[in-house]
């Protein structure tokens, strides 16, 4: 792709949405089940079954990435990240894919649960927990 070119997309980078208040009031807003991450793909997801979603690469902002991100520890950051993708999968696959997704990121916080950190071994757990939740069709908890 040129840096001109405006394409149709499943869903733009998160760092800038420009998005008229009437189309996200129709989507139905963010979603603020989610606490983190996530919050941006989700509402790309609602906003493309209403139409098309532009990414216009020229049109350049500068993004200082990380900033929100910094303020929360590591244990928090990897609950939260984690359970963003376990909500976006409960809300929006269908049950093989959820079931499939659930399994998965179970397997990957067991495969954690060896962190010399207790934090991040509580973290790992409640990825666990909440993998085996979606894989149940049931909602993840917050952390």
């Amino acid at each position: 792709l040129s840096d001109v070119e405006t394409v149709v997309v499943d869903q733009p980078p998160g760092a800038c949405l420009l998005v008229r208040r009437e189309a996200i009031d129709d989507a139905g807003g963010w979603d603020e089940d989610f606490e983190f991450w996530y919050e941006d793909v989700d509402l790309a997801r609602r906003l493309k079954a209403r139409g098309d979603v532009l990414y216009v690469p020229a049109a350049a902002v500068a993004h200082a990435g990380g900033q929100s991100a910094r303020r929360l520890s590591r244990a928090q950051v990897v609950s939260r990240h984690y359970r963003g993708a376990l909500l976006y999968a409960h809300k929006h696959f269908p049950a093989p894919k959820r079931t499939a997704a659930g399994l998965l990121y179970a397997l990957a916080g067991a495969a954690k649960l060896v962190s010399r950190d207790p934090d991040a071994r509580r973290a790992y757990r409640t990825v666990l927990r909440n993998g085996l939740r979606v894989a149940a069709n049931r909602p993840p908890l917050r952390s």
